[in-house]
């Protein structure tokens, strides 16, 4: 992470009037440079833009997006810590005339022309004043959390109380009902924002997972980049418009790791942000973790590969090709996120094991004839399909062999393959990364070879392995039929078919 706690300082507690505008033009660039790096990787935002000609009093910065509400926010800069948004400086006018209107009367006007157009919004105050902490609505009735103030509170005070009369005050400047007042309330956050330097930080981290560069010079030229669709009035500027100038701006960093989170039978709650996620817990039955198993519907399973396919491409649109894999899923999602993110389309994948990192670029096993599986075959009678058996934790062959019989395809030839000579099945068959990347290649020949010898142009494949072992031998999947990935269910003792390749 870039350091930013170098910045000159002032040498009294008096600035020019130019020099207090151009610290708020430069936190309003901060912001606007924050979004355009989420919409470089989130597709939900469908443009942002500065000085938005429709965005009324909230037109610093505006995030359209595809279904969510939009989002328009006003950037507030203030030089020191003494002054606060109170209402004196929300309720006050430039001048006398009948035409003046507060801050908070176009803040108004803004809520009320979105109402009308009937899209979704969402109205932001982000300033680097303090809000007034004694005040009854922006104080103690401002949740820090949500940053919005307690609309029913609001609405249920009594006139003679604290907070009824600030109420009272404010629906008496706007000239509206209690009901209408906590209408527009409900759609405002306040926000306090930090400096340009925590949204410097901010954009940084997101720099870092889009597979950006990060440093010093790459966050001033991203500023340059908000700076200049201001300079030239460029309005709104679309996904692929901010993708394109990002691209041109050569700001893609050739070394970056991306950051792949799935939240597959729980929620993944590590500490690392994610470049892009994929949730599949709505496609599980149960509410239990440990007792996920089973999709609601058996076709919900090309749902998961058309939801992995998305993420993959996100991704390949990002630019860097090191993907670091987190999350709790199945073995055959595990199995599909590495043959999607297949070594033959120039992947590497990272994964975690007991808090190491491993790599599919690992190099070779010192001990390469500790690595090659013990394949056992039988009779490779000619036939369609082909079962595979993969047994490093725990045997597998003999409910594989239970399955078919079960399904009518008793007739079908089956390769087991165990761990090599002198390896014990279980939970340390797989000793490290090195290994791991030598068997899978090892693994894929075998089955290419008992493929070729028995012409099947399907594969059925029953996985007894560390999550890493699957995800490595989908990596390493290529020149093989298509195949069906089977997992099993404690519930019925059974195994059933999940997602084909």
């Amino acid at each position: 992470m870039i350091d930013l706690s170098s910045q000159p300082g002032t040498r009294d507690m008096a600035l020019p009037a130019r020099a207090a505008a151009l610290r708020g033009d430069d936190l309003q660039h901060a912001v606007g440079w924050y979004w355009a790096v989420c919409a470089y990787q989130d597709p939900e935002i469908t443009s942002v833009s500065i000085e938005d000609r429709d965005g009324g009093s909230f037109d610093d910065v505006v995030v359209r997006r595809v279904s969510t509400a939009h989002r328009l926010l006003q950037v507030k800069n203030s030089n020191f810590g003494g002054t606060l948004i109170d209402d004196k400086w929300l309720l006050a006018t430039s001048s006398s005339s009948e035409r003046a209107r507060s801050p908070l009367q176009h803040f108004f006007d803004t809520w009320k022309a979105w109402r009308d157009s009937g899209e979704p919004f969402d109205l932001e105050l982000l300033s680097t004043r303090g809000f007034d902490p004694a005040h009854q609505i922006l104080g103690e009735h401002r949740d820090l959390l949500t940053h919005q103030v307690d609309v029913q509170r609001i609405l249920d005070a009594s006139g003679a109380s604290r907070l009824g009369k600030a109420r009272l005050l404010w629906q008496e400047h706007l000239n509206i009902s209690a009901f209408e007042l906590v209408a527009f309330l409900s759609a405002v956050r306040f926000r306090y924002a930090g400096n340009e330097n925590d949204w410097d930080e901010k954009s940084a981290l997101r720099m870092q997972l889009n597979g950006l560069r990060h440093d010093r010079e790459a966050l001033t030229m991203g500023r340059a980049l908000v700076r200049n669709w201001v300079k030239l009035g460029s309005g709104e500027q679309s996904r692929d418009e901010i993708r394109a100038q990002i691209h041109e701006s050569r700001l893609q960093a050739t070394d970056a790791v991306l950051h792949l989170v799935v939240h597959g039978i729980d929620r993944e709650r590590g500490p690392a942000p994610a470049t892009v996620e994929i949730d599949l817990l709505d496609l599980y039955v149960g509410d239990d973790p440990q007792r996920r198993h089973r999709l609601v519907d058996d076709a919900a399973w090309e749902e998961v590969r058309v939801r992995v396919r998305a993420a993959v491409e996100m991704l390949e649109s990002l630019g860097p090709r090191t993907v670091r894999v987190v999350g709790k899923m199945r073995l055959p999602v595990w199995f599909l996120l590495g043959a999607e993110l297949a070594a033959t389309r120039g992947w590497v994948l990272e994964t975690e094991r007991s808090g190491v990192a491993w790599s599919t670029i690992s190099p070779p096993a010192s001990d390469r004839e500790h690595v090659v599986p013990q394949s056992n075959a039988g009779s490779l009678s000619s036939g369609s399909r082909l079962a595979v058996a993969v047994s490093l934790t725990h045997p597998v062959g003999d409910d594989a062999r239970y399955f078919l019989r079960a399904a009518g395809w008793q007739d079908i030839p089956i390769l087991e393959l165990d761990p090599p000579a002198g390896t014990e099945v279980g939970h340390y068959s797989v000793g490290t990364a090195n290994w791991l990347v030598d068997w899978a290649r090892a693994a894929r020949a075998a089955i290419r070879q008992a493929v070729t010898a028995s012409g099947a142009i399907e594969v059925h494949l029953f996985i007894a392995a560390p999550a890493q072992a699957a995800l490595f031998l989908g990596h390493f999947w290529n020149m093989l039929p298509a195949t069906v990935v089977y997992e099993f269910d404690p519930a019925t003792s059974s195994y059933f078919s999940t997602v084909r390749v």
